[in-house]
């Protein structure tokens, strides 16, 4: 399930009745992956 939800935006995962802790873990996993070595410098 973890997985799939990779491949998934949040509101589609509500929508599917997805448990909220997988939403949450999706969308981290999601931002970070976003992240460029240049955001960390910014930060």
């Amino acid at each position: 399930m973890r997985n799939i939800a990779q491949d998934m935006e949040p509101h589609m995962l509500d929508d599917v009745g997805a448990p909220q802790w997988l939403i949450n873990e999706a969308s981290v996993r999601r931002d970070l992956s976003r992240l460029r070595p240049i955001d960390y410098i910014r930060w």
